[in-house]
This record gives C-alpha cells, sequence and structure tokens, in this order.
C-alpha cells in the first residue's frame, strides 16, 4: 500500500481510518473512527497447528511456556486447548477395556508409585497409582488411583481385573 492510497473501512466503507498499530506477524492494523471497529488488512494465513500435536507434546513433557513459543498463543488458550483435545479421547479405562480382551497374560508384575499431583481430592498434593503389567509384553492391563497406598486399593485392582476376565490366580 502506498502513503497516498486510501483505506476505506471493510465494514461501514468509511474513509475515516487511521493505523492501529501491527500484528505480531507484522500486518497493519487499521481502526475506523466512524465506526470503531478493527481489521487487519492483508492478513497473512497462518497454518494452525494439530490439536494432537500440541496434546502429544505436552504430554511428552513440553511445558505451557515452551508450546507458547511454538504455537504462538497464550498459555491460559494452550492449557484450555489441551483440556478440550483430552475430554474428547476416549477413556483409558475403555482402551484397557478394548486390549485385555485380546491380552491372556501368563506372568504379570503389580508395580505401585506415589506421585505429586495437584487435585481437589488430596490435601498433601499427592496421590499412589497402582498398576498391573503384563510380563511379557509390558502393557499395562490394569490401573487403581488413590490418595495413598492401602490394601483396599490393591483389591479394588484386582476386582477390576477379575471384571475384564483376568484370573488373579497369576498374581
Amino acid at each position: 500500500m502506498t502513503e497516498r492510497e486510501t483505506v476505506r473501512c471493510v465494514y461501514c466503507n468509511s474513509s475515516k481510518v487511521i493505523r492501529h498499530g501491527k500484528t505480531a506477524s507484522g500486518n497493519s492494523r487499521y481502526r475506523c473512527k466512524v465506526c470503531g471497529r478493527t481489521w487487519v488488512r492483508n492478513k497473512s494465513d497462518s497454518l494452525r497447528p494439530n490439536l494432537a500435536d500440541i496434546a502429544e507434546a505436552y504430554l511428552s513433557g513440553r511445558t505451557y511456556r515452551d508450546l507458547v513459543r511454538v504455537y504462538k498463543s497464550s498459555p491460559l488458550r494452550i492449557n484450555q486447548r489441551i483440556r478440550d483435545f483430552l475430554d474428547g479421547c476416549p477413556l483409558w479405562e475403555d482402551y484397557l477395556d478394548a486390549v485385555a480382551c485380546n491380552c491372556q497374560p501368563r506372568v504379570v508384575y503389580l508395580a505401585g508409585l506415589c506421585f505429586a499431583c495437584s487435585c481437589a481430592s488430596s490435601n498433601s498434593n499427592k496421590m499412589f497409582l497402582a498398576l498391573v503389567l503384563d510380563g511379557l509384553s509390558s502393557l499395562a492391563i490394569g490401573f487403581e488411583i488413590g490418595d495413598e497406598e492401602t490394601p483396599e486399593l490393591w483389591m479394588r485392582l484386582i476386582k477390576r481385573l477379575k471384571k475384564r476376565g483376568i484370573q488373579p490366580g497369576a498374581f
């Protein structure tokens, strides 16, 4: 655009338009003095990242701040997009139910892990994860999460495995 070329409002077609800064990508922003609306002229199209890629990067250990630099968005928006994406994914239990029917483990390992987290149900910000792993494929075939390690937690896990047809005699 040359200096002498007049810019007209894209909404009301007024010629009373002023420059109103630039976008992060360097495009000029304009504001109409008549209707007060703003717009970007010659907006460059940027490719929107795939939500699955963002969620995978986050679940792989990247922080929101790392993702801000890559995907050029705010941490709050990235957080919300990841949550929305993960809410639409199938439940982990449904996945285990689908896989467990194909898996008849001969040897299983019980593993437990205490981890730090921030959640409403835990005052200490610590939780305990009880896992059952197939000894041959290392596939997680069951899990249970609780505030702390208790015999009741392990019994709930064994009961869940029985519902899937995995006999606790393998333990």
